[in-house]
C-alpha cells in the first residue's frame, strides 16, 4: 500500500465531487434489510465477500499489525477486502442512480422495476378500513328503505320499543328528560306612555293581553357560568286620542338570536337566545372545534337549555359581518398583505379558501375556483407589498410583490434530494443557499431594516450575473434559472423596504388553523355553511394575532376589534 500526498487542487476536486451515498439512502430508500450497512444492502443487490464474517473494525487491527510486521499476507487480505467493498459500493451507486432515473425508458434491473413509492403502499389499517359514517347513496328505493330501517335510533325507537318492556321504560324516561321546564330569573315589563303617532300621553295598557319574549342566556360569573332566563312582557298598547295600536320602541329593539321571525298566533310569544350564549357557542365551535351536536348535548346537560346551534352561528356571522369588512378595509389601507390559498372538499363540489393576512389581521374567503381575478376588485386601492407564492394568478396584480423564498428553497431542496447526482443543480442550490443564508444572518441581527439589508444587493447582482451566463444541460437547473430570472425583482424586493418579510409565514400559519378545521368537515359542509364559518374564523385569528382573548371580545358585544383593544 503506497502513501500519496495529493495536492490542494486534487483535495478540493475530491471534496466537491464526493457524495455521501448513505445520506441519500437514509432519506429516500428503504431496503428490505436489517440495517443500512454496506454488507446488508450489498448482499441484497448481489455483492459477495470472500470473508463474509470480516468487519471494518477488524481491518484496522490488520493495518496496525501490517505496519509493524510488513506481513505480505495481511497486505493482500487488506487490499482484497477494500477492493470488494469498492465493488459493492459501485453496484449500490449504480442501483441508486437507476432508481432516480427509472422513468427514462431504459430497461432496468428487476429490483429497480419492483420499487414501490411510499404513498402508493396501503397500511394494514387502510386495507381493512371500516366504511365511513354518513348517509349511504342507495341504488334503488327498496335499498334506501332497508338501510333506513337498519339505523341504531330506528331500531331502538321503533322495533325495540314494540317488542321489549325495558324499551318501553327507556322511551318514557327519555320523554321526561326532553321536557324542558324553566323558571325565569328575571321578569321585565315594558310599557310606553307616549303615542309614537300623535304624541299623546293618553295610553291604554291592556294587561289581559300581552306579547312575551323569553330570552335564554348564560350569566358569566367569577366562579363559573350560570343559566339565565329573562322574560319580557309587553301589554297591548292603544292610544285613546288617535285610536291607533302600537308596540313600544324598546320591544322592537330587543335582540334575540335564532328566534322565529313571526310571532305564533296561538301563544303570542317568542323564544330566543341572548348574546352571552351566542358567544359561548361560537367560542366552543371556532376555538375548541366542538361539533354542533356536542355543543347542543353540552348545553342540555350543563344548563338544561334546548339549542339550535347552526342558527346561532349564522346569527353571529350576520352580527359580525361589519367586523369582517373592517378587517378587509384596514388591510387595503396598510403597507403589507400576505396571500395564500388551499383546496377544500365540499358536499357537492370542490372549492378554494383564500387567506389574506398582515402582522395583526387575518381574512378568509371562499371561492369556487382558483382563479385570482377577484383579487383585482378586492384589493383595489392597495398600494403596499403583496407577499405570495409563485402561483401565476398573483402576477397580474399591479401592486409591488415579494415572492416567498421559503417556497423556492423547498422546491430546490426536494428536487435536489430526488436528483442527488445532478451536479449543475447542486451547484445552483449551493450558490443560492450561501447568498440567502448571509441575508438571513443580517436579518437575525438587526431585523427587517433596509438600511442594513441593502449591502447584500451587490451579492444578489453577482449571483444573477453568474446564473445568466450559465448554459445548463440539466433540465431542473435550467428550469430554476428561468424561474429566478423571471422573478428577479420579486425575489429580493424586501431588501429595499422596511418590515417586509422574505417569506409567507403569516398566511401559511393562518392556513394551518383552517386545515385543522378542514379535517372535520371535509366533504360534509356546504358553501353557505363554510362562508359563515370563515367570517367568525377571520375574527378569531385576528384576535389571536393581536393577543386579544376571543371570548372576552365576543362577550363585550363590540364589533370593532381596534376599539376593544384600546379599551383593554
Amino acid at each position: 500500500m503506497l502513501k500519496c500526498n495529493p495536492t490542494k487542487k486534487t483535495k478540493d476536486l475530491l471534496r466537491n465531487k464526493s457524495t455521501n451515498i448513505l445520506t441519500i439512502i437514509h432519506s429516500n430508500l428503504y431496503f428490505p434489510t436489517y440495517s443500512n450497512s454496506l454488507k446488508d444492502i450489498g448482499k441484497y443487490l448481489g455483492s459477495t465477500w470472500s470473508n463474509a464474517d470480516l468487519i471494518g473494525i477488524q481491518t484496522l487491527v490488520w493495518r496496525k499489525r501490517w505496519e509493524k510486521t510488513n506481513d505480505v499476507e495481511l497486505r493482500e487480505a487488506l487490499i482484497k477486502y477494500n477492493y470488494e467493498d469498492c465493488v459493492a459500493l459501485k453496484i449500490l451507486t449504480n442501483f441508486v442512480y437507476e432508481v432516480f432515473n427509472r422513468e427514462d425508458g431504459k430497461n432496468h434491473d428487476s429490483k429497480v422495476k419492483n420499487i414501490a413509492l411510499a404513498g402508493e403502499i396501503k397500511s394494514a389499517d387502510e386495507k381493512h378500513q371500516l366504511p365511513l359514517f354518513g348517509n349511504l347513496k342507495s341504488a334503488s328505493e327498496d335499498i334506501a328503505v332497508i338501510n333506513k330501517c337498519a339505523y341504531f335510533e330506528y331500531q331502538r325507537n321503533r322495533i325495540f320499543f314494540r317488542s321489549n318492556r325495558t324499551g318501553i321504560k327507556i322511551n318514557k324516561r327519555k320523554k321526561k328528560q326532553t321536557k324542558f321546564r324553566y323558571k325565569a330569573n328575571k321578569i321585565i315589563n315594558i310599557k310606553s306612555y307616549k303615542c309614537p303617532y300623535c304624541k299623546s300621553k293618553n295610553i291604554i295598557h291592556d294587561n289581559s293581553n300581552f306579547y312575551s319574549r323569553i330570552c335564554f342566556d348564560l350569566h358569566f360569573l367569577s366562579y363559573g357560568i350560570k343559566r339565565w332566563i329573562t322574560i319580557y312582557r309587553i301589554p297591548f298598547h292603544s292610544c285613546s286620542s288617535c285610536k291607533k295600536k302600537f308596540l313600544p320602541k324598546k320591544f322592537k329593539q330587543l335582540r334575540l338570536y335564532a328566534r322565529r321571525s313571526k310571532i305564533p298566533k296561538k301563544y303570542k310569544e317568542q323564544k330566543g337566545y341572548g348574546h352571552n350564549i351566542l358567544a359561548w357557542v361560537i367560542h366552543q365551535n371556532i376555538v375548541n372545534r366542538t361539533t354542533f351536536r356536542d355543543i347542543e348535548n353540552a348545553a342540555k346537560e350543563y344548563f338544561g337549555l334546548p339549542m339550535r346551534t347552526y342558527w346561532l352561528k349564522k346569527s353571529a356571522a350576520d352580527y359580525y359581518k361589519v367586523t369582517y369588512n373592517k378587517i378587509l378595509k384596514k388591510m387595503i389601507q396598510g403597507p403589507l398583505i400576505h396571500a395564500d390559498e388551499t383546496k377544500v372538499g365540499l358536499r357537492n363540489n370542490i372549492g378554494y379558501i383564500w387567506v389574506l393576512a398582515t402582522m395583526e389581521e387575518v381574512l378568509y374567503l371562499y371561492k369556487p375556483t382558483r382563479e385570482a381575478n377577484f383579487l383585482h376588485e378586492l384589493l383595489e386601492g392597495f398600494k403596499g407589498v403583496l407577499v405570495s407564492d409563485f402561483y401565476a394568478g398573483y402576477d397580474s396584480l399591479e401592486c409591488q410583490q415579494q415572492k416567498c423564498l421559503i417556497h423556492l428553497i423547498r422546491d430546490l431542496n426536494d428536487d435536489l434530494l430526488k436528483n442527488p447526482f445532478d451536479e449543475e443543480l447542486k451547484e445552483l442550490v449551493t450558490k443560492f443557499g450561501h447568498l440567502l443564508r448571509a441575508i438571513i444572518g443580517t436579518i437575525d441581527r438587526v431585523g427587517l431594516k433596509s438600511r442594513y439589508m441593502k449591502k447584500h444587493k451587490k451579492e444578489v447582482k453577482r449571483f444573477y450575473r453568474w446564473i445568466s451566463k450559465q448554459n445548463f444541460s440539466s433540465e431542473h437547473a435550467e428550469n430554476y434559472k428561468k424561474r429566478m430570472l423571471k422573478y428577479e425583482k420579486e425575489l429580493f424586493l424586501f431588501l429595499d423596504y422596511d418590515n417586509i418579510p422574505w417569506n409567507n409565514n403569516n398566511a401559511e400559519y393562518a392556513i394551518k388553523h383552517f386545515a385543522n378545521f378542514r379535517k372535520n368537515i371535509e366533504g360534509l359542509t356546504t358553501e353557505k355553511g363554510l362562508e359563515v364559518h370563515l367570517i367568525l374564523l377571520s375574527i378569531y385569528q385576528t384576535c389571536n394575532y393581536k393577543g386579544i382573548n376571543f371570548l372576552d371580545f365576543l362577550l363585550s358585544k363590540e364589533r370593532d376589534i381596534d376599539k376593544f383593544n384600546m379599551k383593554h
